[in-house]
């Protein structure tokens, strides 16, 4: 596996998977909303041959979530603060419409940034142990990175609820059974399981095939219905002008 990195993100590959690192150990807080730049992650995702994208956390856990001693500097400059938060959006939106599978391999801790980051993923993959929380209530404060607006879009309006009032840690088994996670595999295999789930839904899959499913399942999720029909239509006649020329 090649390796290289930015501050505090690593990206590596494995076969046609790339693999993205939120590395500042021991519990990858994360320090600033765009953790990651757009322009270097495009950099990575233009890697020839890569077919699926896997977001974990080195060590131990996936992220903790957001460094509170950044956020109280951040605090004393609100409108930085909100230019902050628009590339940090920004960053995860682009996320969420990379027309490549892209699994969340979570381990540990799970909470605040780091679950909204796991949250713009498509697929969520957890270990036995894993854990999760929006903890921003007992500061007073919310998710600011869409943790809200995603989470309505997996769990009930009464689970999204419990999550941002309480600031609760929950296990992986209520994680999954309120539609937060997809799947809980033992502990330590969490990147291997994701790598060969990744393989088995690409591996002999054209690229221009992959890129239309994605999309076409992107723009069912952000676009309203009627847009996102004409587009899957009209992918569809340039897929069988191409499958039956």
């Amino acid at each position: 596996m090649d390796m290289t990195g930015e501050q505090n993100v690593k990206w590596e590959m494995s076969g046609c998977i790339g693999i993205l690192s939120i590395d500042l150990p021991p519990e990858n807080r994360i320090t600033k909303p765009e953790f990651i730049s757009i322009d270097k992650l495009s950099e990575w995702l233009a890697e020839p041959g890569l077919r699926g994208v896997i977001i974990t956390g080195a060590g131990r856990h996936f992220s903790s979530g957001a460094d509170i001693t950044a956020l109280r500097k951040m605090a004393k400059d609100p409108e930085q603060m909100l230019s902050q938060l628009q590339k940090g959006n920004d960053l995860l939106n682009y996320i969420q419409n990379i027309p490549l599978p892209v699994i969340a391999a979570i381990s540990g801790a799970c909470f605040g940034a780091g679950l909204e980051v796991a949250l713009a993923c498509h697929i969520r993959i957890c270990t036995e142990n894993s854990l999760f929380a929006f903890p921003e209530s007992a500061l007073g404060i919310i998710p600011g990175l869409g943790g809200s607006a995603r989470l309505l879009k997996l769990t009930s309006v009464e689970a999204s609820m419990q999550l941002l009032f309480s600031g609760d840690v929950i296990d992986s088994q209520h994680a999954e059974r309120v539609g937060i996670v997809d799947r809980i595999v033992p502990n330590k295999t969490v990147k291997e399981f994701a790598i060969d789930y990744l393989n088995k839904l690409v591996t002999n899959r054209p690229i221009y095939l992959i890129h239309s499913i994605m999309k076409s399942i992107n723009n069912a999720r952000t676009l309203p219905m009627d847009e996102a029909l004409k587009k899957e239509s009209a992918m569809f006649c340039k897929l069988m002008a191409k499958a039956f020329q």
